[in-house]
């Protein structure tokens, strides 16, 4: 299998010279208008904070949807081989080891016949499950991509917000603002990885789905 390709990968650009003093003197003339203030919830924000978050927490979540949308097929095909080996499994622990154990159909078949039957069996579930990792690796490369492009925005954001709250102290240091402003997070990652939750390793998957229905 190919391996993983993001599509329109794009690094998060540095913050210019230009755009240092942008950003610095919208916080000095924000500063002098007694902002940012503390809202009920007691974070301190005003309209250009607001802004920034926003662009931080819509850029963070367009990434997940695209990850969302490109991983789409790869997802579907990892659950139909995760329920397959489930499958399997549930049928190779029913042989408990005894290679000679005849399904419906092959009472009348030389035992050697049926050995070669189970035996290919174990076989199958082998090349199943390195199927199977071979697309969660897939799956994997591309939210890491996601998560590495994410943490660049969120840092290039911060960034920004940083100089935009030096500009604030700097023109009006009687002011009560917190040294530092609040660090920044997205939840998109959360709320993606709170729909695909799944062990990597498909023995573990297999073997704990098997437990759970027969507890159940």
């Amino acid at each position: 299998m190919k391996s993983y390709r993001p599509k329109n990968q794009k690094k998060t650009k540095q913050i210019s010279s230009s755009e240092t003093k942008n950003v610095y003197n919208k916080g000095f003339r924000d500063g002098g208008r007694g902002l940012p203030r503390q809202d009920e919830s007691g974070e301190w924000t005003s309209p250009h904070l607001q802004c920034e978050l926003s662009a931080f927490q819509e850029h963070t979540k367009r990434k997940w949807l695209q990850v969302e949308v490109d991983t789409a097929n790869l997802q579907i095909q990892a659950e139909q081989l995760r329920q397959k080996i489930i499958r399997m499994k549930d049928n190779r622990k029913s042989l408990s080891g005894n290679l000679d154990v005849r399904y419906t159909g092959e009472e009348k078949l030389d035992s050697w016949i049926i050995q070669r039957r189970r035996s290919k069996d174990l076989s199958e579930i082998e090349c199943l499950e390195d199927d199977y990792q071979e697309i969660v690796q897939q799956i994997l490369e591309a939210e890491n991509a996601a998560i590495l492009f994410c943490l660049q925005a969120e840092e290039h954001a911060f960034g920004r917000i940083n100089i935009y709250w030096d500009g604030c102290l700097e023109s009006n240091p009687s002011a009560n603002l917190p040294p530092v402003p609040t660090i920044i997070h997205s939840d998109a990652e959360r709320v993606y990885m709170s729909r695909h939750r799944r062990s990597l390793l498909p023995t573990n998957i297999a073997d704990q789905s098997i437990e759970e229905e027969n507890h159940g």
